[in-house]
């Protein structure tokens, strides 16, 4: 689609651009045929004065000859030699001033440039040195999470709410059920049913579905927990919602459980 500004200008103004040049310069050999011409003629319009005056003296008749003949060449020589140097002279002496003053711009505009891109330049490394140095924090940050959620007392666990497959869980599982953390991800939705009696599960499968509501809160209750050893150890547990989907329907739980016996 034609930009209507571009549409309507077909030329764009350059500014401090040199005025278009109204003659041309005559060449060598223009000039000295214009001069040998008006020489010419105007010594032959003389001499055909003179040749209708009276004799005069030698002195007198060269005065004349010089003054007609000066009087003659005089205008032919301004319109067709000076007047187009003097204007030529005038063209190129504006087209050098132009010429100097877009370099000035030129150059004008190269040092703000170049300033700008050097302060671009150091708000860039700002930056990334912000970042690097946020980064470097998140994972300090991080490292400390993971070494207090591993040494926590308690056993942390993060499952999915629909498949029941769990994603993350601390190394206090195995002190707890006997069971490592791999057991417990291979396990994948059958580890539940491994370590809670059927009423405990059904009583989870509501817990999870009362998450559904627009403000879930956690929830505290007593689980009986079965071991690897196929014993039962009561546990106080803590059920949260770790995440949600698009649609604020919870996607993750944590599980917290902590040994009553």
């Amino acid at each position: 689609m034609t930009d209507p500004e571009l549409s309507t200008n077909n030329h764009v103004d350059v500014v401090g651009s040199p005025p278009p040049r109204s003659d041309r310069m005559p060449s060598p050999g223009r000039l000295w045929l214009i001069t040998t011409l008006t020489v010419f003629a105007g010594e032959m319009i003389v001499m055909i004065i003179l040749s209708a005056l009276p004799p005069l003296p030698v002195l007198a008749e060269a005065m004349l000859d010089g003054l007609m003949i000066t009087a003659i060449a005089t205008p032919a020589l301004y319109f067709f030699l000076y007047r187009p140097m003097d204007r030529h002279i005038a063209e190129r002496k504006a087209a050098e001033d132009a010429l100097h003053q877009l370099n000035d711009q030129l150059e004008q505009r190269v040092e703000d440039r170049t300033e700008d891109l050097a302060k671009a330049n150091e708000q860039l490394e700002r930056e990334i040195e912000e970042r690097r140095q946020s980064q470097h924090d998140l994972l300090k940050t991080n490292e400390f999470v993971q070494n207090v959620v591993e040494s926590a007392p308690c056993m942390l666990l993060i499952f999915d709410a629909d498949s029941m497959s769990c994603s993350y869980v601390n190394a206090a599982v195995a002190e707890l059920l006997g069971y490592t953390p791999d057991q417990v991800k291979l396990a994948d939705g059958g580890f539940f049913a491994q370590i809670l009696e059927e009423e405990d599960r059904s009583r989870l499968d509501e817990i999870i579905l009362s998450f559904s509501q627009e403000e879930p809160q956690p929830v505290v209750t007593r689980f009986d927990l079965r071991d690897a050893r196929g014993e039962r150890r009561p546990c106080r547990v803590r059920l949260s919602v770790f995440s949600t989907t698009p649609l604020t329907e919870p996607e993750l739980i944590l599980l917290s459980a902590i040994d009553l016996s």
